[in-house]
């Protein structure tokens, strides 16, 4: 019956939700030991590899869906299945907080938005957000219907003044940060607004590089949650210690730039 909802919900509101670079956790059976992550795809390759770690040492196993933090709140609420999320931002992991969704949420760290340019910045492109205006440049930016990276982007580009002008210049709105990162590597756009280290195999290949923004831009808190549908709560308290952990932080920071 779990997976019944969740093949509905998918068909609703959208193929991205689930990522094609891990197994569909749909097709698994329900076990007494296993638990369902949802993750941002932000912090993908790190929650893969606290995955593996899991898997190996808790005496429990973890399934992930991955996708847009926004749809998988979405799919958290719709659902009322689920051990554990991991949204892009912990607004997220708040909101569900105060809808008692969320029984215990735990800070992970502080992601910081930051400009993506092709390597070499071939446009000579600055840390100023007004540049996105800029007609002749090919800007992508995160959706903030499906991803935490649009909503943040969204909220600087208001206190900016610039939003709507930024908005009809975008010639991508990617429905989370990897497709971003993506568009950005092979050509489509020119920059886009992200998350610092982020993306990470393009940022390792050197195929793109970051500008940090001008001014004094503020991290964003990134968190993990344990949500009240838990059928194996032991199993998922398990991996909220080892994704809290000095080991699992060195995790998200050998990927991302977690404050």
């Amino acid at each position: 019956m779990r997976h019944f909802y969740f093949i509905i919900l998918l068909a609703i509101i959208t193929a991205a939700v689930v990522s094609c670079v891990a197994p569909n956790p749909l097709e698994k059976e329900d076990t007494s030991e296993e638990i369902l992550v949802y993750s941002s795809m932000a912090v993908s390759d790190a929650v893969s590899d606290i995955v593996e770690m899991y898997n190996q040492t808790s005496g429990c196993s973890a399934v992930v869906l991955y996708g847009g933090s926004s749809h998988l709140k979405y799919a958290v609420e719709a659902t009322q299945q689920g051990d554990v999320f991991i949204p892009g931002i912990g607004a997220h992991n708040d909101e569900l907080f105060e809808k008692k969704i969320i029984l215990r949420m735990e800070r992970i760290g502080y992601y910081t938005p930051v400009l993506y340019v092709r390597k070499g910045n071939p446009l000579r492109i600055t840390g100023d957000l007004s540049s996105l205006k800029d007609d002749t440049v090919r800007v992508g930016l995160g959706s903030q219907v499906s991803s935490g990276i649009g909503q943040v982007t969204a909220d600087l580009l208001k206190k900016e003044g610039i939003y709507d002008d930024v908005m009809q210049n975008a010639a991508v709105l990617a429905s989370d940060s990897r497709q971003l990162m993506n568009e950005l590597a092979v050509g489509r756009v020119d920059v886009v607004l992200g998350w610092a280290h982020s993306g990470s195999e393009n940022y390792m290949s050197g195929d793109v590089a970051p500008i940090p923004l001008n001014g004094d831009v503020k991290g964003v808190p990134m968190s993990i949650g344990l949500l009240k549908y838990t059928k194996n709560r032991e199993c998922a308290e398990r991996f909220i210690e080892l994704a809290v952990s000095e080991q699992g932080r060195s995790v998200f920071n050998k990927y991302s730039d977690i404050e």
